[in-house]
């Protein structure tokens, strides 16, 4: 076994910056000759771990903040006053990009690729938004629309 440090995400081996133990001739005639990792030495394991704390402690406070964003979204209640015809249908839908500026103009910024509407908005009463902050937080925030 021979301990390489990869260049290149290698898939089924490992990503990038990580440190792994492999066959010698897979080393040899595929890692080494598609220059996607060199043979690692004891100040690249050092370096590794180093960068790994620090990933590490990056990721927890990244979490913590999006986890506090989450729990403001869910607080959250929008209100849009829009014109409207006699049966209460609205003009035009409210779309993304209209409730990402309500978000922005709070302070609270996310972008509209972020922002989910399950039902299209297309009259007066209280709607839900799912707001995609990642893969496992997806906050809902209270829409409501009233006639002008």
């Amino acid at each position: 076994m021979l301990r390489v440090l990869l260049k290149k995400d290698v898939p089924g081996v490992g990503k990038m910056g990580q440190i792994k133990n492999v066959s010698e001739g897979f080393a040899r005639n595929f890692l080494f000759a598609k220059k996607l990792a060199v043979q690692a030495t004891e100040h690249d394991v050092e370096k590794v771990i180093e960068v790994s704390h620090k990933i590490e402690i990056e990721e927890s406070l990244a979490g913590s903040r999006v986890a506090a964003l989450a729990e403001m979204l869910k607080k959250t209640n929008l209100v849009l006053k829009k014109k409207v015809n006699d049966k209460g249908k609205l003009y035009g839908a409210i779309d993304e990009e209209e409730i990402a500026a309500l978000l922005n103009a709070r302070n609270i910024s996310v972008n509209k690729k972020q922002i989910e509407i399950i039902k299209s908005i297309r009259s007066v009463g209280e709607y839900s938004v799912t707001v995609k902050l990642n893969s496992k937080l997806k906050p809902e925030v209270k829409v409501k629309v009233e006639s002008l």
